[in-house]
Parts: structure tokens; C-alpha cells; sequence
């Protein structure tokens, strides 16, 4: 009886089913950003990787998440290419969903790959989808995201002075 009251069941086609599994599942993508938010890339990309083998089936929402977080990875490790291939994959998901808080990570992959590319309107254009997406809401979260990514491209572009502005609206968010 008391275990009764402390789990949570759900009908799945008609059959009481416990919701762990439900939430291991929704667990993997938190985990691996926990993992990349504190440096640990390798722990970020094993979780990852463990959610796509184990979890296939998972809802679309959390599919683009590791997806996103995967754009982070790649950039951080200097992998430009896996990011472009990470960057396209996303696309395809985030416009399923639309209005996804995920396009401003999207974008502003693109924006920063652009820039490292050389490829300054591409770069500017993608940076303010970016911008975009991240002011539609008051989310201190998604303006520092796209901040970040603000930097980065300024930064491969040369132009200083907006990176350091941009790293300063950066910390204003944290």
C-alpha cells in the first residue's frame, strides 16, 4: 500500500505501465547538457550516444535536444564538420516543431560556422534568426545562449568590439 501511493502508474493502451522508463528516458538528455554545462565532454557525448541507442522511440522534443547539444559538442572540440552535419540534422527537426527554443541554438551553430567559413552575410543573417528566437520570450536562458554564440561569430568575423559587448550581455544573463 505504501509503495502504491509513492509510483506513479500510466495507461499505455489499456495497460497500467510504471513511468520510470518514461522518465530514464526524459533522464539522458538533462544528464549529457548537466555533462556539457560542466566541461565534461566525454561524460556529454557517452550519455548522448546512449540515449540514441537506447531510446529511439523518444519524443521528437527530446531527439533535438541531444541534437542541439551535440552542436555544442562538435564546436567546442574544434569538429566543424561534424557541427555543419549536426547543424542540418537540426534543422529538419527544429522546423517540424515549430517556434522551438532550439532554433536559437541552430542558428546561431550556423552563424558561428558561417563566420569561421568566411561567409560574413551568411553569418549576420543566421545570427539574427538567432537573436530572433532568443527574445521571443524572457528567458535570461536563451539570451545567454544566443549571447554566446554572439561572441563566437564577431570573434571569427575580427570585430572585437561586438564580441566583447556581446560577452558582456552575456554576463548580464548569468
Amino acid at each position: 500500500s505504501s509503495r502504491r501511493r509513492h509510483t506513479r502508474y500510466i495507461s499505455v493502451t489499456g495497460v497500467q505501465t510504471c513511468a520510470l522508463p518514461i522518465l530514464i528516458a526524459e533522464f539522458y538528455p538533462l544528464l549529457g547538457l548537466a555533462f556539457l554545462m560542466t566541461g565534461r565532454s566525454a561524460e556529454a557525448k557517452a550519455t548522448f550516444d546512449t540515449y540514441d541507442r537506447d531510446f529511439a522511440d523518444a519524443p521528437e522534443f527530446y531527439k533535438l535536444l541531444t541534437l542541439t547539444a551535440r552542436i555544442n559538442l562538435h564546436v567546442a572540440d574544434g569538429e566543424l564538420v561534424d557541427a555543419e552535419r549536426a547543424v542540418g540534422r537540426c534543422f529538419s527537426y527544429a522546423f517540424a516543431m515549430e517556434n522551438s527554443r532550439h532554433h536559437i541554438q541552430i542558428y546561431g551553430a550556423s552563424a558561428a560556422l558561417a563566420a569561421a567559413e568566411g561567409r560574413r552575410d551568411r553569418a549576420l543573417r543566421d545570427l539574427r534568426k538567432s537573436e530572433e528566437a532568443a527574445f521571443a520570450n524572457a528567458n535570461h536562458l536563451d539570451s545567454l545562449i544566443h549571447y554566446r554564440y554572439a561572441a563566437l561569430v564577431y570573434l571569427n568575423l575580427n570585430d572585437f568590439r561586438l564580441a566583447e559587448e556581446s560577452l558582456d550581455r552575456m554576463l548580464v544573463h548569468l
